[in-house]
């Protein structure tokens, strides 16, 4: 699991007699809400009987208390900045009370307030009674979640996603390219299964080529719509590098997948439904909890109402519909059954690298 504070690896770990996920490249660790003020007992404790908590210089607080959280390892929401009292240090919480990440290098001016804090009576809570947390977007990712308002998560992205805009920028160009060239030159860019059996290795660049072409406005615009909804999270949480080998290789798994299972092998494919299925099946790996929003529209008017709903349902639901699809009559138009295999893959190989403690 990748640490939220930085790009190390977060590992259950004992800090006392209390069970955190700690993370060595950034010093730091979680810790749930409920334990968190029975933790600073305990390091008052310690600080009592002669523990010495390292000090750090104005300079490294003033770094440390600017670093946000990506996202909360318990329910994988986004997270808030939370103030340690009057200390003076700051890190992050979830929005949603699961947990709240501790810096060991600010422990020092924690552990005074809170001695300080102790002994006033009655002693302030670091969480106040009316404090009840709920589940919204953090402030930090409104700006790029409403680009598109109809339909968000609240997953937090704290950086800008170049590698899903990147791969939008790539679409559109490929789209307008198409636009321009003779139909035979865009015909040859096509994935045909039949052609890419009788010949793999002359064939195989046209895996990669129809992968960024699309045959109209409405393709091209709700496959990039899909990709920026769930990919911007998705590569915030595993990066832009893990990012775009997913969407790649999930795009060659579901070409060379409805090669296998198509009945008309001689009909040619195009389109990044395949390669952003991989995302979507990733994004469901990775975050079954997330909540999809999705604001109504009724004969085109907007309503300021929406649904929310977990992303396990809407992306199962989802799934549901594109193997409904695959084997309904009349549906040999659309790669159904390349849409299921990228989903199936980039499900499965974000499960491994998680596992595998790679993310």
């Amino acid at each position: 699991m990748q640490c939220p504070s930085c790009d190390g690896i977060l590992r259950e770990m004992k800090f006392g007699k209390f069970n955190v996920l700690g993370c060595k490249p950034c010093d730091g660790f979680w810790i749930t809400r409920k334990d968190t003020e029975n933790l600073l007992d305990y390091l008052l404790s310690l600080k009592q009987t002669g523990k010495k908590f390292k000090d750090i210089s104005p300079e490294e607080k003033e770094i440390l208390n600017s670093i946000y959280g990506r996202y909360c390892p318990t329910c994988n929401g986004s997270t808030t900045s939370f103030m340690w009292g009057d200390s003076g240090a700051s890190s992050f919480e979830c929005v949603r009370g699961c947990g709240v990440w501790v810096r060991m290098k600010q422990l020092s001016d924690i552990i005074e307030w809170w001695e300080i804090n102790s002994q006033s009576r009655p002693r302030a809570s670091l969480f106040p009674p009316n404090d009840k947390k709920t589940e919204i977007l953090s402030t930090d990712t409104n700006l790029v979640k409403g680009i598109l308002g109809f339909m968000s998560d609240d997953q937090n992205v704290l950086s800008t996603p170049w590698a899903t805009i990147s791969l939008i920028v790539l679409n559109v160009i490929f789209f307008i390219i198409s636009l321009i060239i003779p139909p035979y030159k865009f015909l040859q860019m096509l994935f045909v299964p039949q052609y890419f059996f009788s010949n793999p290795f002359e064939q195989f660049y046209t895996i990669y080529t129809s992968m960024f072409l699309h045959a109209d406005l409405y393709h091209i615009f709700g496959n990039m719509f899909f990709l920026f909804i769930f990919g911007k999270s998705l590569e915030s949480r595993i990066g832009r590098t893990k990012f775009v080998a997913v969407y790649l290789l999930s795009g060659l798994i579901a070409s060379i997948g409805y090669a296998f299972l198509t009945s008309s092998p001689s009909i040619p494919t195009l389109g990044a439904s395949g390669a952003v299925s991989g995302i979507l099946g990733g994004y469901m790996c990775l975050f079954p909890r997330a909540k999809i929003s999705i604001h109504k529209f009724i004969f085109w008017i907007w309503l300021p109402v929406k649904i929310t709903l977990p992303a396990w349902f809407y992306l199962g639901i989802w799934f549901l519909g594109q193997q409904l699809l695959g084997i309904a009559a009349g549906t040999r138009n659309i790669a159904w059954f390349a849409h299921l295999a990228g989903f199936v893959f980039g499900f499965l190989i974000l499960l491994v690298l998680k596992l595998s403690n790679k993310l």
